[in-house]
């Protein structure tokens, strides 16, 4: 992940990356933080944080699953979340195509 994140950086292309409860930041598990939080509430890091080779603002929200969202990214703070539910949007959106059997991928429009 960090080769991807340090050519990411290199051509320029802003990260907005979805990490993992167990990811170390700055020797503590990012699980550990905010652990108060509550459904619909956002927290960030106070400061950028050194996260897979680079600087990134950490977002953390709770999805409506009760889920843990944590999103690493160079982008503005408060751009941070709308950008992540976007790719998640698009993600889930080929995912559904692909699992209705519409063959999305034997198409040229492929990704």
């Amino acid at each position: 992940m960090v080769l991807v994140a340090a050519l990411l950086r290199w051509k320029r292309i802003r990260q907005c990356i979805r990490i993992r409860e167990n990811t170390r930041i700055e020797d503590e598990l990012v699980q550990d933080l905010f652990t108060m939080l509550q459904l619909g509430q956002v927290r960030t890091l106070f400061e950028r944080t050194w996260v897979y080779g680079g600087w990134m603002h950490m977002v953390i929200t709770l999805s409506f699953e009760g889920d843990r969202v944590i999103v690493a990214s160079d982008l503005p703070v408060l751009d941070v979340l709308r950008t992540y539910q976007l790719r998640s949007a698009i993600e889930s959106a080929f995912s559904a195509l692909k699992a209705r059997g519409l063959n999305f991928e034997a198409t040229h429009d492929s990704p």
